[in-house]
């Protein structure tokens, strides 16, 4: 349970503000995280053999029943993104009240000698970490904002979670950012070959190869070739996607493909910790990782 005081007997700041943007944020999650699993109960997609004249070769390819509404999708993992990046920026404007300027922030910074840089009077640079929250004199709500840096990571601090919302809530601002159906690694597949002729015992009778992109209406999958000469073949498949956020187009080092509505949630049970921390005035509580990493 949190504390009733602040550890100089005051009582919490209650974030109203921020906790609003927290709840519209949580909002979208829900709204999101109900229409991918609608769609992906359905299974409306199927996929479809092609095979050559003399069958040694099969070429798969994905089709979609019901194409999923990925443009819809991608705006409202932009809405999500936005609302969280806002949390935090409410938190550091109602500790600077009055002093707050249109530079004031809450300072994302994957470089620790840019979030502290100071000038030769030892005033921070407009450009830095600390000019962003110049105005918040509450040590205890400093403190937290320096902890939550992704630069404490070093070379891992491009797979922080505050860094990945930096970037996803920059990028929504100027281009689209689209979750996209890729495969998962392993694909069920059983296929039953009657060949001409009985391949040699313990040899392989066909190749496989998957390609594991993105999947698109239409594209191929994987090709089945087979070694021998082949008279009837029967192929089954058991295929389930997962809908994933691109992050290629991103500044950051994460896999390439992030579980889409798994990695929104992990940001928005982070923002919330924060948001707890920020009241209470203290760094956040042990039972919430100081750090996410999006790997």
């Amino acid at each position: 349970m949190p504390t009733t005081t602040n550890s100089d007997g005051s009582p919490p700041v209650r974030l109203e503000s921020a906790r609003t943007k927290l709840r519209r944020a949580e909002e979208h999650l829900r709204e999101l995280d109900n229409e991918v699993a609608w769609w992906v109960a359905r299974k409306p997609y199927r996929v479809v053999g092609e095979p050559n004249e003399d069958l040694s070769e099969h070429v798969l390819r994905f089709h979609f029943d019901q194409r999923p509404d990925t443009d819809r999708w991608s705006a409202i993992v932009g809405d999500i993104a936005h609302n969280l990046r806002s949390v935090l920026d409410h938190i550091v404007w109602q500790y600077a009240e009055d002093r707050a300027d249109r530079r004031h922030e809450w300072p994302i910074f994957a470089d620790g000698d840019d979030y502290n840089a100071v000038d030769d009077r030892g005033q921070p640079q407009r450009w830095s970490g600390l000019r962003k929250i110049i105005g918040v004199t509450n040590d205890g709500v400093r403190e937290l904002i320096d902890q939550m840096q992704p630069y404490h990571r070093g070379d891992q601090a491009k797979k922080e979670s505050l860094w990945l919302l930096y970037e996803v809530d920059n990028a929504d601002k100027h281009r689209a950012v689209h979750p996209v159906l890729i495969l998962p690694a392993t694909v069920n597949f059983d296929g039953m070959f009657l060949f001409k002729e009985e391949p040699p015992d313990g040899e392989k009778p066909f190749d496989e190869v998957f390609v594991l992109d993105p999947v698109e209406h239409g594209a191929v999958f994987a090709t089945i070739t087979a070694r021998y000469p082949v008279e009837r073949v029967k192929m089954n498949y058991n295929i389930a996607l997962q809908i994933s956020l691109d992050v290629r187009p991103l500044d950051v080092t994460t896999d390439p493909f992030l579980p889409l509505t798994g990695t929104l949630a992990q940001l928005t049970y982070q923002v919330g910790a924060i948001v707890e921390a920020a009241e209470q005035r203290s760094v956040v509580p042990a039972e919430y990782s100081a750090h996410g990493s999006t790997s």
